[in-house]
């Protein structure tokens, strides 16, 4: 089937093809997005020309810094200058750094997406890092004990102060903890700085992808874990195998190499600008559709800030559930989830199209309307017209329908997701009764079906938005999921992927600022709200 847009021709391919489909009367439905360029891509030209310590800074002068870190980072230096255990006054000289120097060096670290100390205090030496040391104060020799000035590292915190800094004083738990509170922050603070943040969120799209690890994670077998029993290691030590506790497993049984291995899974909502929403951090091998379902109410929250949309959700076909489509119809949101996958590199993909297509569901009540397996309405002569019926009650809640109309003799029909149910037989849709909500199935009446081309529209820059960030950005920008990571524990996951989303937000502020900064000031009326924002 062919499904046409306004004031377009329906081809003699598409009559023949199956419905044709006429264009929705209700123009909630967002069009489909034209700028798929990430808000903090490198080559936004408000950004052209910062390096990694401006980056850092922009960090700093942001609200979310001063009110979630500030804090935080002070408590931290308090306890680094206090006297230790047996001491009236803290012996010894006093620490050239504050724990804000140590801070930005992390951060720096992060933004160079390097995975240590070494390599972040190797670059900093370099001579692309000049303005970065001076911002950063980095650029004048510290003296220390014996009076000597350090030549090749002069102002740079060695690995075992920063190591220190990490373990005994702001240790992983903390950090992660504080950052991912930031994120939250720095989130809120950029959809208010954002002239586009409204049309930005009607469509969303949710993804995840894996991040795996060199330890060892629990191998379940039957549900039961079948490598926690102690072996010998090559001292001869008994040792648990066990060494990530935290993280999950998936074999690769052949054909599965993308989706299979030790780690865990990061899934994302975010929008075709490249703002994450919300994100989970959870073992490989639980369920997608689930933790999708577990993050409607947190996208719920975010979405309240602003004016009830009728908004669309794109997800791929791992993510089909019935809890999913409920609760993201419960916030007004109408899911673009298909049945089947459109990927090329399963073999099955193709033959479960093929059945899909080929697949008869009928209607309680009516002799002459039809569905395929993808829950695409037809009529017996193959000559109706579909009607999209989407919109927003009065409640919030997304009213998902498809209309059926055919003049030559199948009459109409209308059928509503959530309003019908799947026989015991496995081939009619009946009509949901009291006490039968349980098992309504939400993809019978939904109209952006597998072949409609508005469904395409949404999701085909699904690729752009999350695929495009996940390699773009996550990958070879900031190196988070590139390779195996040395990763024990879930709070180091938690920490580094907040630490990258949180980057990605204040970039984004940054570039409002300037935005903000370069834009004309108005003859009358009210100042931008750019302007109020900076």
């Amino acid at each position: 089937m062919s499904v046409k847009r306004a004031k377009e021709q329906p081809s003699e391919l598409a009559a023949a093809e199956g419905p044709k489909t006429r264009p929705s009367r209700s123009t909630t439905l967002p069009d489909a997005p034209t700028d798929r360029t990430l808000d903090y891509a490198k080559c936004r030209d408000e950004l052209q020309g910062m390096c990694p310590g401006d980056t850092v800074l922009a960090f700093e002068a942001t609200h979310a810094w001063q009110q979630v870190m500030v804090p935080v980072i002070d408590a931290v230096e308090k306890r680094r200058r206090a006297p230790r255990p047996g001491e009236r006054k803290r012996r010894g000289n006093p620490s050239q750094y504050t724990a804000h120097d140590f801070e930005r060096m992390e951060l720096l670290r992060r933004v160079l997406g390097e995975t240590s100390t070494e390599k972040t205090r190797d670059w900093l030496t370099s001579d692309r890092a000049k303005r970065t040391r001076e911002l950063f104060g980095l650029d004048r020799d510290r003296l220390v004990l014996g009076g000597k000035a350090r030549l090749l590292m002069a102002g740079i915190p060695s690995d075992g102060t920063m190591s220190d800094y990490r373990v005994n004083y702001f240790n992983t738990e903390e950090r992660a903890a504080a950052y991912q509170l930031l994120e939250r922050f720095l989130l809120v603070e950029k959809l208010l700085a954002s002239p586009w943040a409204q049309d930005e969120l009607d469509l969303i799209y949710a993804d995840g992808s894996k991040l795996e690890t060199h330890y060892t994670p629990p191998k379940k077998k039957g549900g039961v874990v079948c490598n926690a029993e102690l072996r010998p290691d090559r001292k001869g030590v008994m040792r648990c195998p066990i060494t990530a506790p935290d993280a999950g497993f998936i074999p690769n049984k052949g054909g599965n190499a993308d989706h299979s291995g030790a780690g865990w899974n990061i899934l994302f909502i975010s929008t075709i600008k490249g703002t994450v929403l919300a994100r989970r951090c959870v073992p490989m091998n639980s369920s997608e559709s689930g933790t999708l379902t577990s993050m409607v109410e947190e996208l719920g929250s975010v979405l309240s800030m602003f004016e009830t949309r009728l908004r669309v959700l794109s997800a791929d076909s791992a993510f089909n559930s019935r809890a999913l489509r409920q609760k993201l119809h419960d916030i007004g949101i109408v899911d673009n989830i298909h049945i089947s996958g459109h990927g090329t590199k399963k073999k099955g993909t193709e033959k479960s199209v093929k059945q899909r297509d080929d697949k008869e569901w009928r209607f309680e009540g009516s002799q002459t309307w039809f569905a395929d397996g993808h829950r695409r309405l037809y009529c017996k002569c193959g000559k109706g017209t579909l009607v999209r019926r989407i919109s927003v009650d009065a409640q919030g809640k997304a009213v998902v329908a498809s209309q059926g109309e055919c003049a030559h003799g199948c009459g109409s029909i209308r059928v509503q997701a959530g309003r019908w149910r799947v026989s015991t037989d496995g081939k009619t849709f009946r009509r949901i009764r009291p006490g039968e909500q349980d098992s309504a199935d939400w993809t019978i009446g939904n109209p952006l079906t597998f072949h409609d081309e508005v469904s395409a529209s949404y999701g085909v820059p699904r690729y752009n938005a999350q695929e495009g960030m996940f390699g773009s950005q996550f990958t070879k920008r900031f190196n988070l999921l590139r390779n195996k990571r040395w990763f024990r524990t879930q709070a180091q996951v938690e920490m580094e992927v907040s630490m990258v989303i949180s980057i990605t937000h204040v970039l984004s502020i940054e570039r409002y600022r300037r935005m903000a900064a370069a834009s004309p000031p108005l003859t009358q009326g009210a100042p931008p709200p750019l302007a109020v924002a900076a």
